[in-house]
């Protein structure tokens, strides 16, 4: 499994959004670090490619 539960630390930070109350701790918690498991973000990238190639039903 692949936690990536920094969606609001990146929109955040991508933002600016200076008087969120997590700012500060965006600034330097906004990149993915995938709990620094060896090979996660070549597995994650992995998934994104085969969600992308997976036909989708609107």
């Amino acid at each position: 499994m692949i936690h990536r539960g920094r969606g609001t630390l990146a929109a955040v930070h991508a933002a600016e959004e200076r008087d969120h109350p997590l700012y500060t701790w965006a600034e330097t918690h906004h990149d993915a670090h995938y709990a620094e498991v060896p090979g996660a973000d070549e597995r994650y990238r992995a998934l994104l490619q085969r969600f992308r190639d997976q036909p989708h039903v609107i």
